[in-house]
């Protein structure tokens, strides 16, 4: 017998409706009804009053009802992981399928294709080739001088920022060779500035660039096994033009 039949047992034993008894303990005749139906337990000072009136001689016990509905609680949430579980499977055979199906359509050849691709990552990675990765041109403010019509105004130029990968080079050489010639022979060495070993970038004096009038300047860097040279600058120098040609 359920807590709730015994509790309208009683209740009718005592000649009680349940709006009787809902009014000597102060509560709605609803609740009376919930505690009947089960669908509530009596709680606190209502179970109390309600032992007393009724004459239960069973101890009222919070756990008929809530059990129930622990019991209820602990099955769902047993189905849910066990609906998760098959989900987590289903995808993982999906996944498995589609792999192989990926492999039977690539075959060993573009197995062979990924390795060599691997492979040839993880070479260039562990070992760059020596390149100068960028040239800047500053002004006295730190500002970078940009190019008016692929021209630099090396009275504007205070330091040049040079920065490579690959390793790191002996030395750098600034070359010089005048418009209107573009000849080898015409090359000028301005200068060579030694670089210390781990170095990836140098900042140079522009100082070197104010003996120019016009022409062109590129920069060459010796790695000892090879020796990497910038893009060619067109330089000219005049104190009395801004950026603005």
């Amino acid at each position: 017998m359920t807590l709730g039949e015994q509790i309208r047992q009683a209740r009718e034993n005592k000649n009680l409706s349940q709006e009787e008894l809902a009014s000597q303990l102060g509560v709605s005749r609803q609740a009376v009804s919930k505690w009947e139906n089960d669908s509530s337990v009596p709680q606190g000072i209502n179970r109390e009053m309600l032992s007393q009136l009724l004459e239960l001689e069973i101890s009222l016990t919070e756990g008929a009802l809530p059990g129930k509905r622990s019991i209820g609680m602990w099955l769902g949430w047993v189905l849910a992981a066990i609906l998760f579980l098959m989900l987590c499977i289903c995808v993982g055979i999906g996944l498995h399928l589609l792999s192989f199906q990926d492999g039977l359509d690539g075959s060993s050849e573009n197995s062979e294709h990924w390795s060599e691709q691997w492979e040839e990552q993880r070479w260039t990675e562990a070992s760059l080739t020596p390149a100068v990765k960028n040239v800047w041109f500053y002004d006295s403010d730190q500002n970078i001088v940009g190019d008016v019509a692929l021209w630099y105004n090396a009275a504007e130029i205070d330091s040049i920022l040079i920065q490579w990968e690959g390793g790191t080079p002996s030395n750098i050489k600034v070359f010089y060779t005048p418009s209107g010639t573009e000849m080898m022979e015409q090359t000028e060495l301005l200068m060579t500035k030694s670089i210390l070993d781990g170095d990836t970038v140098a900042l140079l004096s522009a100082d070197v660039l104010k003996e120019i009038v016009q022409g062109d300047v590129y920069f060459e860097l010796d790695f000892g096994t090879m020796i990497v040279s910038s893009n060619i600058y067109n330089i000219f120098y005049d104190p009395s033009l801004s950026t603005e040609m």
